[in-house]
């Protein structure tokens, strides 16, 4: 097993003040980039994966080559993985940003949206590039909620690079995830979206906003 630092385990809270952060062991700047994203996330939504620094993220989640450098949501563990050192790599901005992307789809997983997605996309396997683009551009609009929460006025304006190219969530192994990525403009356009307008604006297409309503904490 790699050798891991808990940052927050979360895998039963019901509030807020349930959380524990052990951030004695981060540089100032991972502190400051990535626990605003955790407080924000868990406050707007209950049972929300824990997240854990790496040093080994190339050997968790049955990935490979092909498979995200940065960032693991592995659903079966109800875990996201975040590479140590991951802001001295892509600056606090874009860490923020990518930690807010895989809550986006966390928050999808966990209260019903991605069973809702699969089965559209399993009944309609012709439009599955479709609806799986759908799935991103919700997951991006999340991420804009989450870190306007988070940052308010000083949240970052969208992803610097593209960096959700490769499979970066799911069931293990992530090796066998398809690879499906909204380009960068589309991305912060999504971003922008629910950043500004709310996770009322989050629905997309067939992809339904609905389900997280009735979890969303105000």
């Amino acid at each position: 097993m790699p050798v891991v630092l808990m940052l927050v385990m979360l895998l039963s809270v019901t509030s807020v003040q349930a959380q524990t952060l052990r951030m004695s062991e981060l540089d100032p700047d991972t502190n400051r980039a990535v626990a605003p994203v955790i407080r924000a996330a868990n406050a707007l939504f209950p049972r929300l994966p824990g997240v854990t620094l790496t040093t080994r993220i190339d050997a968790l989640c049955g990935g490979d080559d092909e498979t995200s450098e940065h960032v693991r949501y592995c659903t079966d563990q109800n875990l996201i993985f975040l590479t140590r050192g991951l802001v001295a790599e892509v600056g606090s901005k874009d860490a923020a940003f990518i930690l807010a992307h895989a809550y986006g789809h966390a928050v999808q997983v966990r209260h019903g949206v991605a069973d809702i997605a699969l089965r559209a996309i399993t009944t309609q396997r012709l439009r599955e590039v479709e609806l799986r683009r759908m799935v991103e551009s919700q997951v991006a609009c999340n991420a804009g909620v989450i870190l306007d929460r988070a940052f308010g006025d000083d949240a970052p304006d969208g992803p610097g690079s593209q960096y959700f190219a490769n499979a970066h969530w799911g069931r293990a192994p992530l090796a066998s995830r398809a690879k499906i990525a909204l380009d960068l403009e589309e991305q912060r356009r999504w971003y922008q979206i629910g950043r500004r307008q709310g996770l009322s604006a989050c629905e997309v297409g067939d992809i339904p906003i609905e389900p997280l309503r009735q979890f969303i904490r105000r």
